[in-house]
C-alpha cells in the first residue's frame, strides 16, 4: 500500500540519492549541467520550512518517490500576489508508471489550495517528452520558452 506523507528529516539521505539521479537524467536535456555531484534544493531547509511542502511516497517502508511545492511571491508586475512551484518531482524506476507522481503532484497542489495559492507553475525540459505528456495530463499548460545561446 502506498502512503503519501511529508518527508522528514531521516529521509534526507534517500532524498539526497533521487536528486543526483534527477541531475544525471537531466544531463540528457541540458548541456549546462556540471558532471559530478550537484545540488538543486535545500532539501533540508525545505523540509523545516512552514512555507515549503515536500512530499515523499512510500510504499513498504521504502521512499519511492518525492515532491515538493513551494509558495514564491511573484513580480510586481503579474495579477497574483504569489504562485506555487513544484519541483523534485522523482519516482524511482521500479514503480515509474503506477500513478506515484500524479498523486504527489495532486496532494501538492491541495496543499498549495489549502494556503490559499491560485497558481501553480513547473518547468520542464522541451525534450522531456514523458514528463511534459504527464504534466499535461495533470492540467499544466505550456506558458513560455526559455531560449539560450553560448557565446564561447
Amino acid at each position: 500500500m502506498m502512503e503519501i506523507r511529508s518527508a522528514r528529516l531521516e529521509d534526507l539521505p534517500k532524498l539526497l540519492e533521487f536528486e543526483q539521479e534527477i541531475a544525471t537524467y537531466e544531463r540528457n536535456f541540458d548541456e549546462s549541467l556540471k558532471k559530478g555531484k550537484i545540488h538543486y534544493y535545500d532539501l533540508k531547509e525545505f523540509i523545516k520550512s512552514s512555507d515549503v511542502e515536500v512530499l515523499v511516497a512510500e510504499i513498504e517502508k521504502e521512499v519511492v518517490g518525492s515532491g515538493y511545492a513551494k509558495i514564491i511571491l511573484s513580480q510586481p508586475y503579474e495579477k497574483i500576489k504569489e504562485f506555487g512551484y513544484l519541483g523534485f518531482m522523482y519516482v524511482s524506476p521500479n514503480w515509474r508508471r503506477k500513478g506515484i507522481n500524479k498523486e504527489i503532484v495532486n496532494q501538492l497542489i491541495e496543499w498549495l489550495r489549502r494556503r490559499g495559492v491560485l497558481e501553480v507553475r513547473l518547468n520542464v525540459y522541451k525534450e522531456n517528452k514523458v514528463a511534459k505528456e504527464a504534466y499535461t495530463k495533470t492540467g499544466f499548460k505550456t506558458s513560455s520558452l526559455e531560449m539560450r545561446m553560448s557565446l564561447d
